[in-house]
Protein backbone atom coordinates (compact mmCIF):
# COMPACT_ATOMS: atom_id res chain seq x y z
CA UNK A 1 0.00 0.00 0.00
CA UNK A 2 2.76 2.58 0.99
CA UNK A 3 4.73 1.86 -2.37
CA UNK A 4 1.14 1.73 -4.52
CA UNK A 5 0.92 5.55 -2.25
CA UNK A 6 4.53 6.86 -3.40
CA UNK A 7 3.82 5.76 -6.99
CA UNK A 8 0.71 7.52 -7.39
CA UNK A 9 1.77 10.64 -5.54
CA UNK A 10 4.98 10.78 -7.41
CA UNK A 11 2.75 9.98 -10.57
CA UNK A 12 -0.15 12.82 -9.76
CA UNK A 13 2.65 15.25 -9.64
CA UNK A 14 4.56 14.70 -12.31
CA UNK A 15 1.03 14.75 -14.42
CA UNK A 16 -0.51 17.64 -13.05
CA UNK A 17 1.99 19.70 -12.61
CA UNK A 18 3.03 19.90 -16.23
CA UNK A 19 0.90 21.13 -19.42
CA UNK A 20 1.90 19.74 -22.77
CA UNK A 21 4.82 21.15 -24.06
CA UNK A 22 5.06 23.41 -26.52
CA UNK A 23 7.97 22.29 -29.25
CA UNK A 24 10.24 25.58 -27.63
CA UNK A 25 10.19 23.81 -24.13
CA UNK A 26 10.83 19.98 -25.13
CA UNK A 27 14.37 20.30 -23.60
CA UNK A 28 12.97 21.45 -20.11
CA UNK A 29 9.84 18.79 -20.46
CA UNK A 30 12.29 15.76 -20.70
CA UNK A 31 13.94 17.65 -17.40
CA UNK A 32 10.80 17.34 -15.40
CA UNK A 33 9.39 14.30 -16.49
CA UNK A 34 12.92 12.79 -16.38
CA UNK A 35 12.74 13.45 -12.74
CA UNK A 36 9.34 12.60 -11.95
CA UNK A 37 10.88 9.49 -12.95
CA UNK A 38 13.22 9.52 -10.90
CA UNK A 39 10.57 10.25 -7.93
CA UNK A 40 8.95 7.01 -8.47
CA UNK A 41 12.31 5.08 -8.84
CA UNK A 42 13.45 6.68 -5.46
CA UNK A 43 9.86 6.29 -3.93
CA UNK A 44 10.25 2.16 -4.51
CA UNK A 45 13.70 2.59 -3.22
CA UNK A 46 12.25 3.90 0.18
CA UNK A 47 9.82 1.49 0.71
CA UNK A 48 9.33 -2.13 1.94
CA UNK A 49 8.82 -4.28 -0.55
CA UNK A 50 5.51 -6.44 -1.35
CA UNK A 51 5.49 -9.56 -1.88
CA UNK A 52 2.17 -10.75 -2.67
CA UNK A 53 -0.63 -9.07 -5.41
CA UNK A 54 -2.84 -6.51 -3.83
CA UNK A 55 -6.54 -7.59 -4.11
CA UNK A 56 -7.95 -7.29 -7.61
CA UNK A 57 -4.72 -6.02 -8.65
CA UNK A 58 -2.63 -8.95 -11.16
CA UNK A 59 1.65 -8.67 -11.46
CA UNK A 60 2.45 -8.02 -14.97
CA UNK A 61 5.67 -8.57 -16.47
CA UNK A 62 6.17 -4.60 -15.64
CA UNK A 63 5.02 -4.86 -12.25
CA UNK A 64 8.24 -3.26 -9.84
CA UNK A 65 8.48 -6.38 -8.00
CA UNK A 66 8.76 -8.51 -10.81
CA UNK A 67 11.31 -6.17 -12.52
CA UNK A 68 13.23 -5.96 -9.87
CA UNK A 69 13.53 -10.05 -9.72
CA UNK A 70 14.34 -10.53 -13.25
CA UNK A 71 17.12 -8.02 -12.76
CA UNK A 72 18.39 -9.67 -9.88
CA UNK A 73 18.12 -12.98 -11.66
CA UNK A 74 20.07 -11.62 -14.54
CA UNK A 75 22.70 -10.68 -12.51
CA UNK A 76 23.36 -14.08 -11.16
CA UNK A 77 23.12 -15.85 -14.49
CA UNK A 78 26.18 -13.14 -15.59
CA UNK A 79 27.81 -14.10 -12.55
CA UNK A 80 27.34 -17.38 -12.71
CA UNK A 81 30.30 -20.30 -14.27
CA UNK A 82 29.09 -23.52 -13.17
CA UNK A 83 26.71 -24.38 -15.89
CA UNK A 84 28.97 -25.84 -18.64
CA UNK A 85 26.98 -27.54 -20.79
CA UNK A 86 25.27 -26.43 -24.26
CA UNK A 87 21.91 -26.46 -23.55
CA UNK A 88 22.63 -25.30 -20.19
CA UNK A 89 24.10 -22.03 -21.84
CA UNK A 90 21.78 -21.60 -24.50
CA UNK A 91 19.35 -21.91 -22.02
CA UNK A 92 20.98 -19.31 -19.54
CA UNK A 93 21.33 -16.75 -23.00
CA UNK A 94 17.73 -17.48 -24.09
CA UNK A 95 16.84 -16.17 -20.32
CA UNK A 96 19.21 -12.62 -20.60
CA UNK A 97 17.24 -11.80 -24.47
CA UNK A 98 13.96 -12.89 -22.98
CA UNK A 99 15.07 -10.51 -20.14
CA UNK A 100 16.33 -7.64 -22.25
CA UNK A 101 19.71 -7.70 -21.38
CA UNK A 102 22.22 -6.41 -24.60
CA UNK A 103 22.96 -8.29 -26.93
CA UNK A 104 26.64 -7.57 -26.47
CA UNK A 105 26.47 -9.42 -23.11
CA UNK A 106 29.65 -11.71 -22.64
CA UNK A 107 27.50 -14.38 -21.40
CA UNK A 108 25.06 -13.78 -24.48
CA UNK A 109 27.94 -13.44 -27.24
CA UNK A 110 29.46 -16.72 -25.47
CA UNK A 111 26.92 -18.95 -25.42
CA UNK A 112 26.24 -18.35 -29.54
CA UNK A 113 30.07 -19.04 -30.14
CA UNK A 114 30.04 -22.27 -28.24
CA UNK A 115 27.27 -23.15 -30.50
CA UNK A 116 28.85 -22.19 -33.45
CA UNK A 117 32.21 -23.91 -32.60
CA UNK A 118 29.64 -27.18 -31.15
CA UNK A 119 27.61 -27.35 -34.69
CA UNK A 120 31.14 -27.21 -36.66
CA UNK A 121 32.91 -30.17 -34.46
CA UNK A 122 29.63 -31.95 -33.39
CA UNK A 123 31.19 -31.81 -29.96
CA UNK A 124 28.99 -31.87 -27.36
CA UNK A 125 25.83 -32.16 -29.44
CA UNK A 126 26.17 -36.29 -29.32
CA UNK A 127 24.77 -37.18 -25.26
CA UNK A 128 22.01 -38.82 -24.12
CA UNK A 129 19.78 -35.49 -23.84
CA UNK A 130 20.46 -34.34 -27.15
CA UNK A 131 16.88 -33.37 -27.89
CA UNK A 132 17.26 -31.07 -25.04
CA UNK A 133 19.95 -29.30 -26.23
CA UNK A 134 19.48 -28.82 -29.79
CA UNK A 135 15.41 -27.66 -28.72
CA UNK A 136 17.37 -25.23 -26.09
CA UNK A 137 19.84 -24.13 -28.77
CA UNK A 138 17.69 -23.66 -32.02
CA UNK A 139 15.40 -21.50 -29.19
CA UNK A 140 18.03 -19.16 -28.19
CA UNK A 141 19.87 -18.67 -31.77
CA UNK A 142 16.16 -17.96 -33.20
CA UNK A 143 15.84 -15.48 -30.76
CA UNK A 144 18.83 -13.75 -31.02
CA UNK A 145 19.50 -13.50 -34.03
CA UNK A 146 18.22 -15.68 -36.74
CA UNK A 147 20.12 -14.26 -39.95
CA UNK A 148 23.71 -14.14 -38.42
CA UNK A 149 22.90 -17.60 -37.34
CA UNK A 150 21.37 -19.02 -40.16
CA UNK A 151 23.79 -21.45 -40.72
CA UNK A 152 24.05 -22.87 -37.30
CA UNK A 153 19.85 -23.49 -36.77
CA UNK A 154 20.07 -25.07 -40.15
CA UNK A 155 22.65 -27.95 -39.13
CA UNK A 156 21.00 -27.64 -35.59
CA UNK A 157 17.89 -28.64 -37.30
CA UNK A 158 19.06 -30.91 -39.38
CA UNK A 159 20.58 -32.89 -36.16
CA UNK A 160 16.87 -32.90 -34.35
CA UNK A 161 14.94 -33.95 -37.46
CA UNK A 162 16.92 -36.98 -37.44
CA UNK A 163 17.15 -38.01 -34.11
CA UNK A 164 12.71 -37.95 -34.31
CA UNK A 165 11.83 -41.27 -33.49
CA UNK A 166 9.43 -43.00 -36.27
CA UNK A 167 6.53 -42.62 -34.07
CA UNK A 168 6.98 -38.69 -33.83
CA UNK A 169 7.87 -38.51 -30.68
CA UNK A 170 11.85 -37.33 -29.25
CA UNK A 171 13.15 -38.97 -26.59
CA UNK A 172 16.53 -40.56 -25.17
CA UNK A 173 19.21 -42.08 -28.01
CA UNK A 174 18.70 -45.21 -26.50
CA UNK A 175 14.86 -45.75 -25.88
CA UNK A 176 12.21 -46.32 -28.30
CA UNK A 177 9.48 -44.81 -26.44
CA UNK A 178 8.78 -41.46 -27.00
CA UNK A 179 9.87 -38.65 -24.09
CA UNK A 180 7.09 -36.13 -23.48
CA UNK A 181 9.32 -33.94 -21.84
CA UNK A 182 11.90 -33.79 -24.63
CA UNK A 183 9.42 -33.51 -27.23
CA UNK A 184 8.48 -30.04 -25.96
CA UNK A 185 11.51 -28.90 -26.97
CA UNK A 186 11.73 -30.60 -29.98
CA UNK A 187 7.90 -29.12 -30.88
CA UNK A 188 8.95 -25.65 -29.52
CA UNK A 189 12.16 -25.14 -31.41
CA UNK A 190 10.65 -26.15 -34.44
CA UNK A 191 8.11 -23.65 -34.32
CA UNK A 192 10.62 -20.84 -33.25
CA UNK A 193 12.41 -21.98 -36.21
CA UNK A 194 9.51 -21.70 -38.50
CA UNK A 195 8.40 -18.48 -37.43
CA UNK A 196 12.10 -17.45 -38.04
CA UNK A 197 11.78 -18.65 -41.57
CA UNK A 198 13.48 -21.83 -41.72
CA UNK A 199 11.72 -24.99 -43.30
CA UNK A 200 10.33 -27.77 -40.86
CA UNK A 201 8.65 -30.44 -42.89
CA UNK A 202 5.20 -30.91 -42.23
CA UNK A 203 5.71 -34.73 -42.34
CA UNK A 204 7.61 -34.46 -39.28
CA UNK A 205 4.72 -31.98 -37.50
CA UNK A 206 2.09 -34.20 -38.71
CA UNK A 207 3.82 -37.22 -36.60
CA UNK A 208 4.71 -35.66 -33.50
CA UNK A 209 1.30 -34.36 -33.68
CA UNK A 210 -0.56 -37.60 -33.98
CA UNK A 211 2.23 -38.99 -31.73
CA UNK A 212 0.64 -36.51 -28.70
CA UNK A 213 -2.85 -38.05 -29.57
CA UNK A 214 -2.58 -41.11 -29.29
CA UNK A 215 -0.09 -40.83 -26.01
CA UNK A 216 -2.62 -38.64 -23.87
CA UNK A 217 -3.74 -40.13 -21.13
CA UNK A 218 -7.49 -40.39 -20.65
CA UNK A 219 -7.66 -38.02 -18.11
CA UNK A 220 -6.27 -35.82 -20.33
CA UNK A 221 -2.98 -35.54 -18.62
CA UNK A 222 0.82 -36.57 -20.54
CA UNK A 223 2.89 -38.81 -18.89
CA UNK A 224 6.56 -39.22 -18.93
CA UNK A 225 7.35 -42.14 -21.32
CA UNK A 226 4.52 -42.39 -23.73
CA UNK A 227 2.85 -45.67 -24.07
CA UNK A 228 1.78 -45.83 -27.59
CA UNK A 229 -1.18 -47.77 -28.80
CA UNK A 230 -0.63 -47.25 -31.98
CA UNK A 231 -4.33 -46.24 -32.74
CA UNK A 232 -6.32 -42.83 -31.27
CA UNK A 233 -7.72 -45.27 -28.62
CA UNK A 234 -6.77 -43.18 -25.10
CA UNK A 235 -4.80 -45.44 -22.77
CA UNK A 236 -3.25 -45.24 -19.42
CA UNK A 237 -0.24 -43.36 -18.97
CA UNK A 238 2.70 -43.80 -16.90
CA UNK A 239 3.71 -40.85 -14.57
CA UNK A 240 1.17 -38.31 -15.38
CA UNK A 241 2.10 -34.89 -13.37
CA UNK A 242 1.92 -31.29 -14.02
CA UNK A 243 4.91 -30.57 -16.09
CA UNK A 244 4.64 -33.19 -18.45
CA UNK A 245 0.90 -32.22 -19.04
CA UNK A 246 1.96 -28.78 -19.61
CA UNK A 247 4.16 -29.51 -22.09
CA UNK A 248 1.99 -32.00 -23.99
CA UNK A 249 -1.28 -29.65 -23.92
CA UNK A 250 1.07 -26.90 -25.04
CA UNK A 251 2.12 -29.00 -27.85
CA UNK A 252 -1.00 -30.02 -29.13
CA UNK A 253 -1.71 -25.61 -29.26
CA UNK A 254 1.76 -25.42 -30.99
CA UNK A 255 0.92 -28.05 -33.84
CA UNK A 256 -2.64 -26.29 -34.05
CA UNK A 257 -1.03 -23.59 -34.96
CA UNK A 258 1.59 -24.40 -37.22
CA UNK A 259 -0.69 -26.91 -39.14
CA UNK A 260 -3.52 -24.60 -39.79
CA UNK A 261 -5.77 -26.63 -38.04
CA UNK A 262 -6.90 -23.11 -35.39
CA UNK A 263 -10.07 -21.37 -35.66
CA UNK A 264 -8.95 -18.16 -35.95
CA UNK A 265 -11.04 -16.36 -38.26
CA UNK A 266 -10.15 -12.43 -39.83
CA UNK A 267 -11.88 -9.78 -37.48
CA UNK A 268 -11.73 -7.26 -40.89
CA UNK A 269 -15.15 -8.22 -41.32
CA UNK A 270 -15.75 -6.67 -37.93
CA UNK A 271 -14.52 -3.63 -38.22
CA UNK A 272 -15.98 -0.13 -39.13
CA UNK A 273 -14.62 0.66 -42.90
CA UNK A 274 -12.57 3.47 -41.89
CA UNK A 275 -10.98 1.00 -40.23
CA UNK A 276 -9.86 -1.92 -42.79
CA UNK A 277 -6.80 -1.88 -44.82
CA UNK A 278 -7.66 -1.40 -48.34
CA UNK A 279 -4.54 -3.04 -49.38
CA UNK A 280 -4.46 -6.44 -51.00
CA UNK A 281 -2.71 -8.83 -48.47
CA UNK A 282 -2.59 -12.95 -48.62
CA UNK A 283 -4.54 -15.34 -46.26
CA UNK A 284 -2.04 -15.78 -43.52
CA UNK A 285 -1.86 -11.58 -43.29
CA UNK A 286 -5.34 -11.54 -43.23
CA UNK A 287 -5.36 -13.90 -40.51
CA UNK A 288 -7.43 -16.40 -42.22
CA UNK A 289 -6.35 -19.69 -41.44
CA UNK A 290 -4.44 -21.89 -43.96
CA UNK A 291 -4.85 -25.47 -43.21
CA UNK A 292 -1.64 -27.42 -43.90
CA UNK A 293 -2.23 -31.22 -43.57
CA UNK A 294 -4.94 -33.57 -44.03
CA UNK A 295 -3.02 -36.54 -41.76
CA UNK A 296 -4.02 -34.62 -38.73
CA UNK A 297 -7.63 -34.77 -37.73
CA UNK A 298 -8.78 -31.20 -36.86
CA UNK A 299 -11.66 -32.45 -34.51
CA UNK A 300 -9.56 -34.90 -32.42
CA UNK A 301 -7.10 -32.41 -31.42
CA UNK A 302 -9.64 -30.15 -30.82
CA UNK A 303 -11.07 -32.67 -28.46
CA UNK A 304 -7.74 -33.17 -27.01
CA UNK A 305 -6.93 -30.04 -26.24
CA UNK A 306 -10.11 -29.33 -24.27
CA UNK A 307 -9.18 -32.65 -22.35
CA UNK A 308 -6.21 -31.14 -21.56
CA UNK A 309 -7.73 -27.84 -20.13
CA UNK A 310 -10.01 -29.88 -18.08
CA UNK A 311 -7.19 -31.81 -16.50
CA UNK A 312 -5.64 -28.75 -15.46
CA UNK A 313 -9.00 -27.76 -14.07
CA UNK A 314 -8.85 -30.47 -11.87
CA UNK A 315 -5.34 -30.84 -10.95
CA UNK A 316 -4.43 -26.85 -10.81
CA UNK A 317 -1.42 -26.46 -8.61
CA UNK A 318 1.66 -23.76 -8.67
CA UNK A 319 4.16 -26.12 -7.21
CA UNK A 320 2.85 -30.07 -7.65
CA UNK A 321 4.76 -32.48 -5.34
CA UNK A 322 7.98 -34.02 -7.20
CA UNK A 323 10.10 -31.35 -7.72
CA UNK A 324 10.94 -29.33 -11.18
CA UNK A 325 8.63 -26.36 -10.32
CA UNK A 326 11.14 -24.15 -12.29
CA UNK A 327 11.18 -26.10 -15.35
CA UNK A 328 7.15 -26.51 -14.61
CA UNK A 329 6.70 -22.52 -14.32
CA UNK A 330 8.13 -22.29 -17.87
CA UNK A 331 5.75 -24.86 -19.60
CA UNK A 332 3.33 -23.58 -17.62
CA UNK A 333 3.26 -20.26 -19.40
CA UNK A 334 3.73 -21.23 -22.82
CA UNK A 335 0.63 -23.36 -22.46
CA UNK A 336 -1.46 -20.97 -21.02
CA UNK A 337 -0.03 -18.27 -23.54
CA UNK A 338 -0.73 -20.65 -26.60
CA UNK A 339 -4.19 -21.51 -24.99
CA UNK A 340 -5.00 -17.63 -25.09
CA UNK A 341 -3.74 -17.06 -28.30
CA UNK A 342 -5.75 -19.72 -30.12
CA UNK A 343 -8.64 -19.16 -28.50
CA UNK A 344 -8.97 -21.68 -25.37
CA UNK A 345 -11.65 -20.70 -22.57
CA UNK A 346 -10.00 -18.13 -20.47
CA UNK A 347 -7.94 -19.78 -16.84
CA UNK A 348 -10.05 -19.18 -13.76
CA UNK A 349 -7.31 -19.38 -11.82
CA UNK A 350 -4.78 -16.66 -11.20
CA UNK A 351 -1.62 -18.74 -12.84
CA UNK A 352 0.83 -16.04 -13.11
CA UNK A 353 -0.28 -14.13 -9.96
CA UNK A 354 0.61 -17.32 -8.08
CA UNK A 355 3.46 -18.18 -9.67
CA UNK A 356 5.26 -14.82 -9.49
CA UNK A 357 3.77 -15.20 -5.51
CA UNK A 358 5.87 -18.25 -4.79
CA UNK A 359 9.19 -16.98 -6.80
CA UNK A 360 9.06 -13.63 -4.94
CA UNK A 361 9.42 -15.62 -1.78
CA UNK A 362 11.74 -18.08 -2.62
CA UNK A 363 14.22 -15.93 -4.64
CA UNK A 364 17.54 -16.64 -2.74
CA UNK A 365 19.82 -13.45 -2.04
CA UNK A 366 21.92 -14.02 -4.56
CA UNK A 367 19.09 -13.76 -7.07
CA UNK A 368 18.87 -17.08 -8.35
CA UNK A 369 16.18 -19.94 -7.90
CA UNK A 370 17.54 -23.62 -7.05
CA UNK A 371 15.18 -27.17 -7.70
CA UNK A 372 15.75 -30.21 -9.70
CA UNK A 373 17.89 -28.37 -12.53
CA UNK A 374 20.21 -26.16 -10.92
CA UNK A 375 20.64 -23.00 -9.87
CA UNK A 376 21.82 -21.67 -13.47
CA UNK A 377 18.94 -23.71 -15.75
CA UNK A 378 16.27 -23.22 -12.64
CA UNK A 379 17.11 -19.62 -12.47
CA UNK A 380 16.77 -19.02 -16.27
CA UNK A 381 13.45 -20.82 -16.61
CA UNK A 382 12.40 -18.57 -13.58
CA UNK A 383 12.74 -15.53 -15.95
CA UNK A 384 11.31 -16.78 -18.74
CA UNK A 385 8.21 -17.64 -16.94
CA UNK A 386 8.36 -13.89 -15.34
CA UNK A 387 9.15 -12.32 -18.48
CA UNK A 388 6.12 -14.19 -20.24
CA UNK A 389 8.57 -15.27 -22.76
CA UNK A 390 5.93 -17.25 -24.45
CA UNK A 391 3.31 -14.28 -25.08
CA UNK A 392 6.03 -12.53 -26.12
CA UNK A 393 6.69 -14.59 -28.95
CA UNK A 394 3.37 -14.95 -30.05
CA UNK A 395 2.80 -10.88 -29.73
CA UNK A 396 5.79 -10.81 -32.32
CA UNK A 397 4.32 -13.76 -34.51
CA UNK A 398 0.57 -11.80 -34.67
CA UNK A 399 -0.97 -13.90 -33.14
CA UNK A 400 -2.05 -11.93 -29.82
CA UNK A 401 -2.36 -8.48 -29.74
CA UNK A 402 -0.89 -5.68 -27.18
CA UNK A 403 -2.54 -7.25 -24.53
CA UNK A 404 -2.75 -6.58 -21.18
CA UNK A 405 -3.15 -2.93 -21.31
CA UNK A 406 -5.24 -3.06 -17.95
CA UNK A 407 -3.94 -5.68 -16.32
CA UNK A 408 -3.19 -4.27 -12.18
CA UNK A 409 -4.43 -0.72 -13.25
CA UNK A 410 -7.57 -0.39 -11.76
CA UNK A 411 -10.78 -2.20 -13.81
CA UNK A 412 -14.14 -1.26 -14.06
CA UNK A 413 -16.96 -1.58 -11.10
CA UNK A 414 -19.59 -2.75 -13.34
CA UNK A 415 -19.27 -6.86 -14.04
CA UNK A 416 -20.29 -7.06 -17.49
CA UNK A 417 -17.13 -4.44 -18.58
CA UNK A 418 -14.69 -6.93 -17.60
CA UNK A 419 -13.47 -10.20 -18.86
CA UNK A 420 -10.68 -13.06 -17.96
CA UNK A 421 -7.92 -12.86 -20.45
CA UNK A 422 -4.80 -14.98 -19.88
CA UNK A 423 -5.26 -15.28 -16.05
CA UNK A 424 -5.85 -12.15 -15.65
CA UNK A 425 -9.02 -9.48 -15.41
CA UNK A 426 -9.02 -7.00 -17.88
CA UNK A 427 -11.99 -4.63 -19.19
CA UNK A 428 -13.95 -6.18 -22.20
CA UNK A 429 -13.32 -4.07 -25.32
CA UNK A 430 -15.58 -1.60 -26.46
CA UNK A 431 -16.64 -1.57 -29.90
CA UNK A 432 -17.53 1.60 -31.93
CA UNK A 433 -15.76 3.96 -34.65
CA UNK A 434 -12.58 5.26 -33.41
CA UNK A 435 -13.71 8.82 -33.14
CA UNK A 436 -16.07 7.59 -30.25
CA UNK A 437 -13.52 5.78 -28.14
CA UNK A 438 -10.77 8.53 -28.46
CA UNK A 439 -13.73 10.71 -26.82
CA UNK A 440 -14.21 8.80 -23.90
CA UNK A 441 -10.86 8.23 -23.93
CA UNK A 442 -10.45 11.72 -23.20
CA UNK A 443 -12.84 11.31 -20.24
CA UNK A 444 -11.06 9.41 -17.82
CA UNK A 445 -13.85 9.45 -15.62
CA UNK A 446 -16.42 7.75 -17.80
CA UNK A 447 -17.10 4.30 -16.91
CA UNK A 448 -16.71 2.97 -20.24
CA UNK A 449 -12.82 4.62 -20.40
CA UNK A 450 -11.21 1.24 -19.56
CA UNK A 451 -13.27 -0.22 -21.83
CA UNK A 452 -13.18 2.18 -25.16
CA UNK A 453 -8.91 1.79 -23.95
CA UNK A 454 -9.35 -1.77 -25.04
CA UNK A 455 -11.24 -1.27 -27.74
CA UNK A 456 -9.19 1.38 -29.70
CA UNK A 457 -6.23 -0.81 -29.25
CA UNK A 458 -7.48 -3.53 -30.95
CA UNK A 459 -8.79 -1.37 -33.93
CA UNK A 460 -5.36 0.62 -33.71
CA UNK A 461 -4.01 -2.61 -34.13
CA UNK A 462 -6.21 -2.88 -37.47
CA UNK A 463 -6.27 -0.43 -38.96
CA UNK A 464 -4.13 1.19 -42.12
CA UNK A 465 -1.59 3.95 -41.14
CA UNK A 466 -3.74 6.98 -43.58
CA UNK A 467 -6.66 6.30 -41.22
CA UNK A 468 -4.30 6.71 -38.20
CA UNK A 469 -2.32 9.75 -39.13
CA UNK A 470 -6.28 11.16 -39.65
CA UNK A 471 -6.38 10.81 -35.70
CA UNK A 472 -2.89 12.23 -34.90
CA UNK A 473 -3.42 15.28 -33.08
CA UNK A 474 -5.93 13.48 -31.12
CA UNK A 475 -3.28 11.03 -30.05
CA UNK A 476 -0.70 13.22 -29.71
CA UNK A 477 -2.98 15.07 -26.98
CA UNK A 478 -3.92 11.65 -24.93
CA UNK A 479 -0.03 10.63 -24.69
CA UNK A 480 0.12 13.09 -22.42
CA UNK A 481 -3.40 12.26 -20.31
CA UNK A 482 -3.28 11.95 -16.83
CA UNK A 483 -4.31 7.97 -17.30
CA UNK A 484 -1.51 5.78 -17.82
CA UNK A 485 -3.36 3.36 -20.00
CA UNK A 486 -4.47 6.12 -22.55
CA UNK A 487 -0.80 6.98 -22.85
CA UNK A 488 0.25 3.28 -23.40
CA UNK A 489 -2.63 3.22 -26.23
CA UNK A 490 -2.04 6.42 -27.74
CA UNK A 491 2.32 6.13 -27.99
CA UNK A 492 1.32 2.47 -29.61
CA UNK A 493 -0.86 3.98 -31.98
CA UNK A 494 1.37 6.70 -32.96
CA UNK A 495 3.93 4.29 -33.87
CA UNK A 496 1.77 2.95 -36.13
CA UNK A 497 1.17 5.36 -37.94
CA UNK A 498 5.09 5.02 -39.82
CA UNK A 499 5.59 8.91 -39.84
CA UNK A 500 8.46 10.54 -38.56
CA UNK A 501 7.00 13.48 -37.88
CA UNK A 502 5.91 11.36 -34.75
CA UNK A 503 9.36 10.88 -33.40
CA UNK A 504 9.59 13.74 -30.97
CA UNK A 505 6.52 12.90 -28.79
CA UNK A 506 7.74 9.32 -28.73
CA UNK A 507 10.72 10.65 -27.46
CA UNK A 508 9.59 12.32 -24.42
CA UNK A 509 7.38 9.45 -23.60
CA UNK A 510 10.51 7.75 -22.76
CA UNK A 511 10.63 9.99 -19.83
CA UNK A 512 7.32 8.96 -18.45
CA UNK A 513 6.72 7.86 -15.05
CA UNK A 514 5.09 4.96 -16.44
CA UNK A 515 7.42 1.98 -17.28
CA UNK A 516 5.01 0.45 -19.83
CA UNK A 517 4.30 3.60 -21.57
CA UNK A 518 8.68 3.82 -21.98
CA UNK A 519 8.39 0.48 -23.35
CA UNK A 520 5.73 1.38 -25.99
CA UNK A 521 7.39 4.25 -27.02
CA UNK A 522 11.28 2.29 -27.07
CA UNK A 523 9.30 -0.27 -29.16
CA UNK A 524 7.43 2.61 -31.35
CA UNK A 525 11.16 4.33 -32.06
CA UNK A 526 12.65 0.85 -33.21
CA UNK A 527 9.90 -0.10 -35.79
CA UNK A 528 10.11 3.59 -37.06
CA UNK A 529 13.93 3.40 -37.55
CA UNK A 530 13.90 -0.40 -38.45
CA UNK A 531 16.50 -1.35 -36.07
CA UNK A 532 16.81 -4.54 -34.76
CA UNK A 533 15.74 -5.18 -31.24
CA UNK A 534 18.12 -4.49 -28.81
CA UNK A 535 20.29 -2.02 -30.88
CA UNK A 536 21.56 1.53 -29.44
CA UNK A 537 18.48 3.18 -28.35
CA UNK A 538 16.30 0.24 -28.07
CA UNK A 539 16.91 -1.09 -24.56
CA UNK A 540 15.96 1.02 -20.95
CA UNK A 541 16.33 -1.18 -17.93
CA UNK A 542 17.41 1.82 -15.98
CA UNK A 543 17.37 5.70 -15.32
CA UNK A 544 21.08 5.59 -16.96
CA UNK A 545 20.06 3.71 -20.23
CA UNK A 546 16.71 5.73 -20.14
CA UNK A 547 18.76 9.13 -20.27
CA UNK A 548 20.93 7.32 -23.17
CA UNK A 549 18.02 6.46 -25.28
CA UNK A 550 16.85 9.75 -25.14
CA UNK A 551 19.86 11.50 -26.27
CA UNK A 552 20.30 8.60 -29.12
CA UNK A 553 16.75 9.48 -30.71
CA UNK A 554 17.42 13.03 -30.46
CA UNK A 555 20.71 12.81 -32.56
CA UNK A 556 19.18 10.44 -34.95
CA UNK A 557 16.03 12.71 -35.23
CA UNK A 558 18.38 15.52 -35.60
CA UNK A 559 20.05 13.92 -38.68
CA UNK A 560 16.37 13.47 -39.97
CA UNK A 561 15.08 17.15 -39.01
CA UNK A 562 18.42 19.37 -39.11
CA UNK A 563 16.77 22.23 -37.59
CA UNK A 564 15.01 20.38 -34.96
CA UNK A 565 14.90 22.74 -31.50
CA UNK A 566 15.51 20.66 -28.55
CA UNK A 567 15.94 23.49 -26.40
CA UNK A 568 19.08 22.17 -25.05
Amino acid sequence: MIVRMAIGCARAAARNSLPPPPASRRGTWFRQRLAAGLLVALALASCPSTRAAAPGQGYTPESPEVVAAVGRAIKFLQKDTTERRIGGRALMGLALVKGGTDLNDPLIKGAAEELAKAVETGNGLEDDNIPYTLGLSIIFLAELDPQKHGEQINGLLKRLLACQKPHGGWGYLGRPTGDTSMTQYGVLSMWEASRAGFATPIDAWERVCNWLLRTQDPTGGFGYQGVDPENFERTRQIGVRHSLSAAGSGCLYICQDHLGLASRQSQAGSLPSSLRRVEKRDAEQRGVVVRRTANVDAQRLKAAEQLGNAWFETNYEINPPGGYMHYYLYALERYQSFREALGGPPEKRPWYDDGVNILLESQAADGSWSGMCGPACDTAFSILFLVRSMRKSLTRAGLLGDGALLAGRGLPSDGELVQTRGGEVVAKPLAGPAEHLLTLMEDADNPEYLSAVEGFAELAGQADEETLNKHARRLRELADSPRPEARVAAVRALARTRNIDEVPTLIYALSDPDGEVVQAAVEGLRVLSRKPPKSPGTVVTDDASRRAAIEFWKSWYRALRPDTNWDD
